[in-house]
């Protein structure tokens, strides 16, 4: 399983990078090998708009089938009466 922490918006307004953590691979892009750490990858996108992550260095890449979310419950916590009032 891919954790994915952030992304990045090219100038197109699409998802152009995902911040990921991978416990299965090496972190092949701060060149320390290290497992497990936050990397990014590309996205790309196919021709129907399908999009694909790269690894293995850029030379393969894996469609990107489905995103699961969870909330923040920012909606509940900003309603306390323990939450800051700023």
């Amino acid at each position: 399983m891919i954790a994915v922490w952030g992304v990045h918006y090219g100038s197109d307004r699409f998802i152009d990078r995902l911040y990921i953590t991978d416990s299965a691979v090496a972190n092949e892009n701060d060149g320390t090998s290290s497992y497990g750490g936050l990397q990014y990858t590309p996205v790309t996108y196919g021709t129907h708009g399908t999009p694909y992550i790269g690894y293995n260095q850029g030379y393969d890449k894996a469609q990107v089938r489905t995103l699961y979310t969870f909330s923040s419950c920012e909606e509940i916590w900003r309603g306390s009466p323990y939450a800051s009032s700023k």
